[in-house]
C-alpha cells in the first residue's frame, strides 16, 4: 500500500529563500507532484497517530517542504506539489504501516505556524534577543471544560 508514495528522489536537501530567510529542507521522498515523510511511531493507528502528528507539527514540516520543492534552482525546474503524505510504520512488531494523506485544512494550519515562527525568528534576529517562553511564573491549571486525551506515547 505504501509503495507508490515512496517512489521518487530520496533525502535530497533543497536550499531556498522563503519569507526573507535562508532555508533548507530534506524531504524523505520527493515525487513529481508529492512529498512523503516516513515516520515511525509507537502506534500507526489513525485515531492515535493523528494526535501525535499534530503535536509533532508534521503538517508544518510538509508545507515547508512544499515551499522548498516549488522553488526553481539552477539544476531543476520548480515542482508543483499537490499532495502530501506521511507513511507511518509502527515501531513494534509486526510493524503495521498506515499511509496518511495530509489534507488541505491541516496544511493551512501548518502554513500559519510557519508564518508565526518566521516572524518570531526575524523579530528576534533584528533585536538580537532570543527570549524564553516567558519571563514570569505561570500557573499550571487543568482546563475545566476541555476533554483531555492521552495517547499511549505520553
Amino acid at each position: 500500500m505504501a509503495q507508490p508514495y515512496l517512489k521518487g528522489v530520496f533525502e535530497k536537501t533543497i536550499l531556498f529563500r522563503w519569507n526573507g530567510l535562508d532555508c533548507r529542507v530534506t524531504p524523505d521522498v520527493r515525487g513529481e507532484d508529492f512529498v512523503t515523510e516516513l515516520k515511525s511511531s509507537k502506534s500507526a493507528d489513525p485515531a492515535k497517530f493523528l494526535w501525535h502528528a499534530r503535536r509533532m507539527q508534521y503538517h508544518a514540516q510538509l508545507r515547508f517542504q512544499q515551499y522548498g520543492c516549488e522553488q526553481p534552482t539552477m539544476v531543476k525546474e520548480a515542482s508543483k506539489i499537490s499532495d502530501h503524505y506521511i507513511v507511518c510504520v509502527e515501531s513494534d512488531a509486526p510493524h503495521p504501516v498506515t499511509v496518511f494523506h495530509v489534507e488541505p485544512e491541516a496544511l493551512q494550519e501548518g502554513q500559519q505556524l510557519l508564518m508565526l515562527w518566521a516572524e518570531r525568528l526575524k523579530n528576534s534576529a533584528s533585536c538580537d534577543a532570543y527570549p524564553p517562553y516567558t519571563d514570569c511564573v505561570v500557573p499550571l491549571v487543568w482546563p475545566k471544560d476541555d476533554v483531555i486525551e492521552f495517547g499511549e506515547d505520553e
